[in-house]
């Protein structure tokens, strides 16, 4: 009777780490047929849409991809109202609108941004159609506000409200800023740069704030509704919430929910802990290592496996330790009365 405890509780031992997240994992495949082309996963919104884009690895041209209830979505077109284009989808908000950029063939080389709504594609007009004038839209919030990188007209950035373009401005000392985030409270994040140092920013009715990092390189990624933002910078990653700056030297951020949960490097930093990302399957899906890239308010992470595939990941719930003592004790006295 002895043994079997043991092998109970050594089969039970993973669900007793206080330092794991525990999901369901669902393979949304690799829609790539050439195995030199590479996936970037750039957003996921509240109903687990995912969006990215392929590198075609023979020639660099990308493609946008949007992952949507199981179905993957190819940018091809946008829709049918731009052809033989290079995409990439950037964003996607809980109205499941899509932000990116696309080149085409009668302006190579500039890029130009987009919106994908109803599988229906339209330029976002942030610019003028010229040969100097592109624009990238990285960011899109629930109020269909955008942001993004702009050409030098933009001065390197554009922030879009209710069809109306502006440009947010850089440090005093610098020449250019990028926007690369924005929240529901129509605040947003990115770098100011052009003076030999790069430093990450936020923006508030149109006024420009440095977060204050020390070191040559800082840069603000993401920004949740409650004010908290993720990034990188010469220290390594960082989060930033109200003046007060925690650096992670030894973690990339990568992406942050409403509920404070941050991708950091391959775990989830949560409620102070750096934890490590657990799938719940008789058989690892994923290849053996799992990349997680993006996480939205349900918890929910989108990856990449070391196979190539994309994978969606759902939260589970486990038993507790309680639960876990309750079950060996019943199974100790089911045992001990069937040897009676």
């Amino acid at each position: 009777m002895k043994t079997y405890i043991s092998i109970i509780v050594l089969a039970f031992s993973p669900i007793l780490s206080a330092a794991s997240l525990f999901y369901t994992a669902v393979n949304l495949g690799n829609p790539n047929t050439d195995l030199s082309d590479t996936i970037t996963l750039t957003d996921i919104n509240n109903s687990g849409t995912v969006t990215g884009y392929s590198l075609h690895g023979a020639n660099s041209s990308t493609k946008g991809i949007v992952w949507n209830n199981g179905s993957v979505t190819i940018l091809n077109n946008l829709g049918g109202i731009f052809t033989n284009t290079s995409t990439r989808a950037y964003s996607v908000n809980n109205s499941g609108q899509v932000v990116g950029s696309y080149t085409s063939p009668s302006l190579p080389g500039v890029n130009r941004s987009f919106v994908l709504q109803n599988n229906i594609g339209a330029d976002l007009l942030t610019t003028g159609i010229g040969p100097s004038n592109g624009s990238i839209a990285y960011s899109i919030n629930d109020s269909g506000v955008v942001v993004g990188g702009g050409s030098v007209n933009l001065g390197g950035n554009f922030y879009l409200e209710n069809g109306i373009t502006i440009s947010l401005p850089h440090l005093s000392n610098d020449t250019r800023a990028q926007a690369n985030d924005i929240n529901n409270n129509n605040i947003t994040v990115g770098k100011s740069y052009g003076s030999g140092t790069i430093s990450a920013v936020m923006w508030q009715n149109g006024t420009i704030s440095s977060l204050g990092l020390t070191g040559s390189y800082s840069e603000s990624f993401a920004i949740n509704d409650d004010g908290q933002i993720i990034g990188m910078s010469s220290n390594g990653g960082f989060l930033w919430k109200d003046g007060v700056t925690a650096y992670f030297p030894d973690y990339d951020m990568r992406d942050i929910n409403n509920l404070g949960q941050i991708i950091a490097g391959n775990r989830i930093y949560d409620n102070g802990t750096f934890k490590d990302i657990e799938i719940v399957s008789d058989l690892d899906p994923t290849g053996g290592v799992f990349y997680p890239r993006v996480i939205n308010d349900q918890g929910q992470i989108a990856g990449i496996g070391s196979n190539g595939n994309v994978f969606l990941l759902t939260p589970t719930t486990i038993p507790e330790p309680s639960q876990i003592m309750i079950l060996l004790i019943f199974s100790i006295v089911f045992i001990t009365r069937r040897k009676k």
